[in-house]
């Protein structure tokens, strides 16, 4: 849901619509509730905040079905052949790419990599974004604020966890107590 572009807003409808505390300061662009896209960019990242410039904004929701795979390096989920040569990194070859996902992009961005591995008994969340060739720059860290795995109701928010970017690419990993996807099976997931 789209908060009102005009008129009376309170500070219960933006708690609402971004899920978080009773103080505006919360609400920051790109922190911990407010994602940090074009339908919020007049709220701003730091300083001073007012209800007025949550006018329009939204908590927007893009859903992606996800068949899982499994690529021979033990990944399983999705892995696109751009995500595969971002983990086999130099001098690695023949690592195979898994699974599917529709829609391919998370805003213009492209989804590479969203899979588990468990490596040395710990179990590993991974997601990738990729910018394409006209995007000179990777997406930034606070383009969402959680990925949901609805069938498992499996819930992991973008701050607080293990982040980094690189020249092409904007990489999340969260540990997680279980493999979060299975080999041939379907899956919706959400980012927000």
């Amino acid at each position: 849901m789209t908060l009102p572009a005009s008129g009376t807003l309170t500070l219960l409808e933006v708690q609402t619509e971004f899920g978080g505390p009773g103080n505006l300061t919360a609400y920051y662009r790109g922190g911990a509730y407010v994602a940090n896209t074009s339908n919020n960019a007049s709220i701003p990242t730091s300083g001073v905040i007012r209800l007025q410039q949550f006018y329009g904004a939204s908590n927007a929701v893009v859903s992606y079905s996800m068949t899982a795979g499994t690529s021979n390096s033990g990944y399983v989920g999705l892995i696109t052949a751009a995500g595969a040569k971002e983990i086999q990194g130099t001098g690695s070859t023949g690592f195979s790419t898994a699974g599917s996902i529709s829609p391919a992009n998370y805003q213009t961005y492209p989804i590479d990599i969203l899979a588990t591995i468990n490596a040395a008994g710990t179990n590993t969340l991974y997601l990738t974004i990729r910018n394409t060739a006209s995007q000179t720059v990777p997406p930034a860290a606070g383009v969402f604020t959680k990925l949901t795995i609805v069938n498992s109701g499996a819930v992991y928010y973008a701050t607080g966890n293990s982040t980094g970017n690189n020249a092409n690419t904007s990489n999340w990993a969260w540990a997680t107590s279980s493999a979060s996807f299975a080999s041939g099976s379907s899956y919706t997931i959400k980012l927000q």
